[in-house]
């Protein structure tokens, strides 16, 4: 319940530490806007992802390890026709 005095700020707390994995992605086959917004959806649909900075050759995410992995996130970049891969 997310009332004043209630116990909202606990499930704020956990979502932020669960988000607390990162992971930057270096995107080959970019050259445009629309390649960004196509790469931010796809990357914003796959499931304990936000998405924190998209641009012409790279991404940067937050995710829920228990959800997903960064395998699981490059496969979704790679689906729509990009090749991603994780930087180190």
């Amino acid at each position: 319940m997310d009332t004043l005095g209630g116990y909202g700020h606990l499930n704020l707390q956990r979502e932020i530490r669960d988000m607390d994995n990162t992971v930057k992605l270096g995107i080959e086959g970019m050259h445009c806007d629309a390649c960004v917004r196509r790469v931010t959806n796809a990357l914003a649909g796959v499931d304990g992802v936000k998405v924190e900075a998209v641009s012409v050759g790279s991404a940067k995410v937050a995710f829920d390890a228990a959800k997903t992995t960064p395998g699981q996130i490059v496969a979704a970049v790679d689906r729509i026709g990009f090749t991603a891969h994780v930087e180190g």
